[in-house]
């Protein structure tokens, strides 16, 4: 059964003409995660190739090009082009995942229902919270925030499979029907190699204290405008404090400009994005806290990341993040006087933030691909199940069993 795989998200031409995700969504991802149970994947997503332009990424898995655009009002223009592209895409057996949220599923999901095609979704982040207050300077900002969350909660109404990144958060907010697949698993992808030998012990040296931070920019939900605020707070108790912010976007020069307002410029670092795996690791273990004061999320992979290097982490409460973090350990979303308390507090207790990174690096074993990979299979094992059913293709293993 082939794989159609909708994914909004942009791509970015390389040297070699072939479409690459800054994300950890290129070939290997799919060839080891979805291969095994599909024969071939279209990934389709944007890019800047025309439309319905195909580049072959490696055995076996095809990149598939909607096009891009920019803002909403390109989008609403390229609607119906997008809509036709993907009637064509779907006009031949397949099975159907989608990364959620998204406007692709959007689009795809009456074509879908049309032709009773079964599809599953994969419910990576929340957008009520993630278009909540203080994330977008867009005027339509509450619009787009009742709109995406609407068609979010239709899309896992509908689904014959859905998949959650929390165990529960996401689950009652965009619920599935009682007749579908259900399960959880994070997007993540962690090996032991990924994981420290041993959680890191805190001295409370006299050196620098240095927090870290990684994010997109794009938007401001991941609430770094919050963090430099309280980070100018703690520097009037703990005046050697450094911040290190790994991400970009739009938001990233207003960002600086805030940053030179209160006088931060000498003890923050803005490094753009870094790609995953070694690069990160390496920001992660320089730092001693990990800081993610998010708006909204699903379940925040960094946090996760930070953990496995046995860190002490903040966050907030919003969506997943409780479901990672103990309640000392998480603050009120937009509260930078009481982010500021809580950091300047562990920061002043060396043994405290030992034992959390300790308690931190034995819950990130739970996030071990080894933990997710069944998970993962026995959802797209019932999604080509009844594929083959819609399509009349004989599951002879199936049958037989």
């Amino acid at each position: 059964m082939k794989l159609t795989f909708l994914y909004d998200h942009r791509y970015i031409l390389g040297a070699d003409g072939k479409p690459f995700s800054l994300t950890h969504y290129n070939y290997g991802l799919f060839a080891n995660r979805y291969l095994p149970h599909f024969d071939t994947i279209d990934i389709v997503a944007r890019c800047d190739l025309p439309l319905g332009e195909r580049a072959h990424l490696g055995p076996g898995v095809d990149f598939v090009s909607i096009g891009t655009w920019n803002g909403a009002i390109e989008y609403f223009q390229r609607k119906s082009a997008i809509r036709n592209q993907l009637a064509k895409l779907l006009a031949t057996p397949t099975a159907v995942i989608m990364i959620v949220p998204g406007r692709l599923g959007e689009i795809a999901r009456p074509l879908l229902l049309s032709q009773e095609i079964p599809y599953g979704v994969e419910v990576v982040g929340d957008p009520w919270g993630a278009l909540g207050p203080g994330t977008s300077r867009h005027p339509l900002r509450p619009l787009m925030r009742w709109h995406c969350t609407h068609h979010l909660k239709k899309l896992c109404r509908d689904a014959s499979c859905a998949s959650y990144v929390t165990r529960e958060v996401l689950q009652r907010i965009y619920p599935a029907s009682n007749a579908s697949f259900q399960t959880h698993y994070s997007s993540i992808e962690l090996t032991r190699a990924d994981l420290v030998d041993a959680p890191r012990q805190y001295t409370g040296s006299p050196a620098p204290h240095k927090l870290v931070c990684i994010g997109t920019m794009a938007h401001l939900y991941k609430g770094q405008d919050v963090l430099l605020d309280a980070l100018a707070l703690c520097r009037q108790q703990i005046p050697n404090i450094q911040l290190t912010l790994v991400g970009d976007g739009v938001h990233r020069p207003s960002l600086e400009a805030r940053t030179e307002r209160l006088g931060l410029q000498h003890c923050v670092a803005f490094l753009g994005k870094l790609p995953p795996g070694e690069a990160i690791k390496q920001q992660l273990d320089a730092a001693d806290l990990y800081v993610l004061p998010t708006r909204g999320e699903g379940l925040p992979r960094t946090i996760i990341e930070a953990m496995a290097r046995g860190m002490a982490c903040l966050g907030t409460r919003v969506s997943g993040v409780p479901e990672l973090l103990p309640e000392d350990c998480l603050v009120a979303p937009d509260n930078a006087r009481q982010l500021a308390s809580k950091i300047v507090a562990l920061l002043r207790d060396p043994a405290r933030m030992t034992a959390l990174g300790a308690a931190n690096l034995q819950a990130s074993h739970d996030y071990l691909s080894e933990e997710l990979v069944p998970r993962r299979s026995a959802l797209y094992q019932e999604l080509v199940y009844l594929c083959n059913k819609r399509w009349n293709i004989v599951d002879s293993a199936r049958k037989a069993a």
